[in-house]
């Protein structure tokens, strides 16, 4: 089968702007000795993509429970040497990751051609804190319409993480952006994601 694309997958986190921020999160936090298995759309985007013949790439990156924007940069631009130009790329960021791409695409002059960015349940540096080193500037997100062929953002009224309102924010100040409204899906905590699919079929 023939390549049909490459798809570069980052996954979300959390990130503090203190020390203490983060141990003061820990503290709040209860420990769960036997979690309930939880089955992530990532691990059935990349099944389903691989039968249609993409390339996944998936970017583990550095330290997601208190990460820096800075070392996420720098792991980023590593799959560089791995990036075909002869193949449609598409760049996905599902929560901190789409954070992470928002800031990263409004300050860096991309490395490599992007067909498609898919940006998953986003944050604006509003809140501050929670955000840590990962808010972009806000006045710089027009920088986005160049960015790739296509930006699509997807985000439901009701994830209690991410307000919904954030990603209005980012379609109304890069009018070449396609937001995708849902009304049930939380956070995303969910099997799958065909809508995400098909979108990226649609290159």
């Amino acid at each position: 089968m023939a390549k049909q694309g490459q798809l570069v997958f980052i996954h979300g986190g959390d990130s503090f702007l203190s020390n203490e921020a983060f141990y003061k999160y820990l503290r709040a936090q209860t420990y769960e000795p036997h979690p309930a298995p939880y089955q992530r759309w990532r691990d059935w985007l990349e099944m389903q993509l691989e039968a249609e013949g993409y390339e996944w790439l998936f970017m583990a990156m550095p330290n997601k429970q208190n990460a820096d924007y800075e070392a996420w940069k720098i792991w980023f631009e590593k799959v560089v040497p791995y990036i075909e130009t002869d193949t449609p790329t598409h760049v996905v960021g599902y929560s901190l990751g789409a954070c992470f791409l928002l800031r990263y695409l409004t300050e860096n002059e991309v490395p490599f051609q992007i067909e498609q960015v898919h940006l998953v349940a986003l944050c604006l540096p509003l809140d501050g804190e929670e955000l840590g080193s990962f808010g972009a500037n806000l006045g710089a997100l027009s920088v986005l319409n160049d960015a790739a062929q296509a930006i699509n953002l997807y985000h439901s009224t009701d994830d209690p993480i991410c307000p919904y309102t954030h990603s209005e924010q980012v379609a109304t100040a890069v009018p070449s952006a396609q937001l995708h409204t849902f009304t049930d899906r939380g956070h995303f905590f969910q099997p799958e994601f065909p809508e995400l699919f098909a979108q990226i079929q649609n290159d």
